[in-house]
Parts: C-alpha cells; structure tokens; sequence
C-alpha cells in the first residue's frame, strides 16, 4: 500500500511547485493592469507637486479590482499596496490611502515613502527613508537651482530640511546662490536650516554660523561654529570653519588654536595641516608653512592642493624656482584648475619677469571660468597698457565691468589708460 502512494509525491510536487511559480504571475499580471489604467488619472494629481488637495477624482472600480485580488494572491507585495493607496486617494478616500501607503512604507517601499513625503505626512517616516527623501529633495532642489527656477527650488529644499536637516546638502545650494550673487536666498536656507532645529543640535549651530557670515560677522560666526563643536558626533569641520571665521578678522592665533583642534581629531585632515600652513604664510613663518604642507602630502599624496600652497610659500619667500615646480606639479595633478593657472601666471609676471607667458597662463586661467574674478580681467588690462598695447588693454578692463567691476575699480585704471593712450 505505500509502495502504490509513492508515485503520487512527484506529482504533489510539480503540482505545488507549478502554484508557487502560477500564484506570483498571476498578481504580477493583475499589478500591471491595475498601473496601465492608473497612470494617466495618477500623474494628472501628480502635476501639483507638494501638498495636493484631498479630493475625488473619479471612480476606479476596475483598477481597484485588479489589485484587491493581486494582493489577496501576494500579500507580501508591498508595491501593490501603494499603488492601492494611490487609487484610493484619486476616489477621495484619503484617510484610507495614507494608511495602505504607510503600511507599505514601514515595510520598506519607498514609493510609498515619496508619496507621504509629497503630501507633507513624513513624520512617522523611518530615518533612514527620510534621509534617502532629503537626499533626493536636496539633489532636485539643486537642479532647479541651476535652471533658474528658484521657487521651485526653495520649495524642494524646504521639504528637504523639514526632513532631514543636513547642512552639507545645504552648502551646496549655497554655493550655487554665491556664484549668482543671491544673498537673499542663501540667508533664508540657513534661516530655514537653524528653525528646524533646537539649540541643543549642532546644525542648528553650524546655520547659526553661516547667517553670521553672510552678515560679515565673523567673530560670531567663528564663535557658533565653536558651540556647534561641542555638540557634533564629527567636530573637524565645525574647528575648520571655525579657523576660517577667526581668519577673517586677522585673529591668527585663534585661527591656529582652531585648525590644532581639527588636527587632533584621527585620521589627521589633509585640509586642517593646509589650513594651519596658510595661516603660517601669511603671517611670514614660512619654514613652519612647509612643514605643513608636507605632512598634508603624506595624508593625500596625489592631491594637488599641497603643491598649489606650497607654490604660494616660495613664491611669498622669493624661492622663484621652487615655487614654479609646485605650480606646475599641481597642475600636472589637476590641469583644469584656473587658481593655480592664475598664481602660475602672477609668478612669470612679478617673478621670473617674463610678460607674454604670464600673460597667456592668464588668459587660460579666466578661460577656464564662467565668471572669473574682475579683478583677474584688470591686472591683464595693467599687464598690456604697461606694454602701451592700448587696444588689448581697453578691453581687459571692459571685460572688468561686465564681470562686475565696480566703478572705484575701473576708474583709476581709465584715468591711467587716458594718460598713456588718450581718450580713444
């Protein structure tokens, strides 16, 4: 009698193994149908991005149909919940679609996770879902930045820092709105920044810090960035700022007692022995600048930076040769990098005494930039007029107003070119 059972076990098996394989299928097939019928009504709720209005746009028996039974046939398809949740919201039944989409958030969907960020109910979201958003939010903010749709952009950032206040995404945009010259909208991304925080948080410092900054004041800034330090899990960059801040106010001694901070933190910062050798040069101690600037060899030695400020040392020393071998090893490094063309190109010029390669580094060097400094386009108008090329020169300094020269710049320089070349 069990020899006759056995050759049912084989069959019981396929049988089994061909369901497993059928049920899946099925579902999947039901989800598609569901989402072709849904895409056109979804993405026409979809055009008001943040915070749409609850309300009914249709009946969608059919595509609620398909996923009902996907679900029934794949309970564990968390993809097929969302999209549930987004026909209950287009029927008006909102209360309803928040609850599928976070149920199907807290088991890891992040579609789901993006809709209830959408419509402003992000709170309860896991951290690491909110950081995944923001990250997105603040990348987008970004790119609107860029193609000038500013209120678009704020709105994404807004959201962005209400998820998770992050302020290296921040600086980011800051400093797309630096190369555009809005203040305005820098100091309201760290307003906005400092606000979604409490005091007992070092972002809230670190915003603090910035507003002061855009203010030019300095002292406070650095003294923020201190208090932020003393709250961060990860305080080199908070000291590095810090130094930074001191600097802009000639406070030399702090600056170093702030940047020996960020050093005393391992691994050892590449950026905090530079920032220490910068300090050192500007104050002539140019033996301990070195030494610097070598140790931030050892830490990245494929970086160019420490051979650029090593060619600032001996260049401020007199050491011409030395300081032309780092220039141009630092662009062997990063041949694409206008400062180092520019310092390379001030070297031939007021050291090697050499102004027509001078002049062509520096012609590269503001080729290299969509907005180069105007104060680059007039040391090359000095650098022709001193050659009595008075054409070249006039346009220099053309190019030094349109790059935003101001008129206490370019008039001594119209008196000069008037004395040498006349008024035409």
């Amino acid at each position: 009698m069990l020899t006759v059972r056995r050759w049912w076990l084989p069959v019981v098996a396929v049988a089994v193994a061909l369901l497993t394989q059928v049920i899946p299928l099925r579902a999947t097939w039901l989800r598609n149908l569901a989402v072709l019928e849904l895409e056109t009504p979804w993405l026409a709720q979809r055009a008001e991005i943040f915070d749409p209005p609850c309300h009914a746009s249709g009946t969608f028996p059919g595509t609620k149909r398909y996923l009902e039974l996907g679900l029934a046939q794949e309970p564990a398809n968390v993809r097929t919940l969302t999209h549930l949740g987004r026909v209950r919201w287009l029927e008006g039944d909102c209360e309803e679609a928040l609850v599928q989409w976070s149920s199907a958030a807290a088991s890891g969907d992040l579609s789901a996770a993006y809709e209830l960020f959408r419509v402003g109910r992000y709170s309860e979201l896991p951290q690491e879902m909110r950081r995944q958003l923001a990250d997105m939010a603040y990348k987008y903010a970004l790119e609107l930045a860029i193609a000038a749709k500013d209120q678009l952009a704020h709105q994404w950032v807004s959201r962005a820092i209400a998820l998770v206040p992050q302020h290296k995404n921040v600086l980011a945009l800051e400093g797309w709105y630096g190369r555009s010259g809005d203040i305005a909208a820098i100091k309201a991304l760290w307003r906005a920044m400092a606000n979604a925080n409490s005091t007992n948080d070092a972002e809230y410092w670190f915003a603090t810090a910035r507003i002061h900054e855009q203010d030019s004041q300095w002292e406070l800034a650095a003294i923020a960035y201190i208090q932020g330090a003393g709250l961060s899990p990860d305080p080199r960059e908070f000291w590095l700022q810090a130094g930074h801040a001191w600097e802009q106010i000639s406070e030399w001694d702090r600056a170093i007692r702030a940047y020996e901070q960020a050093l005393a933190i391992r691994p050892p910062s590449m950026f905090a022995y530079i920032s220490l050798a910068n300090v050192y040069r500007i104050r002539g101690q140019y033996p301990e600048a070195i030494g610097f600037l070598r140790l931030a060899q050892e830490v990245e030695p494929d970086n160019f930076l420490p051979y650029y400020y090593l060619g600032l040392v001996f260049s401020a020393s007199g050491d011409h040769a030395q300081a032309r071998l780092n220039f141009e090893r630092a662009l062997d490094l990063s041949p694409d990098d206008p400062w180092v063309m520019y310092q390379l190109a001030r070297l031939w010029y007021y050291g090697i005494s050499q102004p027509a390669t001078a002049e062509s580094w520096l012609v590269r060097a503001i080729s290299h930039l969509e907005q180069p400094p105007p104060v680059w386009w007039i040391e090359l108008g000095d650098w022709r007029l001193a050659q009595r090329r008075c054409k070249d020169a006039s346009q220099a300094y053309s190019a030094a107003r349109d790059a935003g020269a101001n008129e206490e710049m370019i008039e001594p320089k119209l008196t000069q070119y008037t004395s040498l070349c006349g008024s035409n």
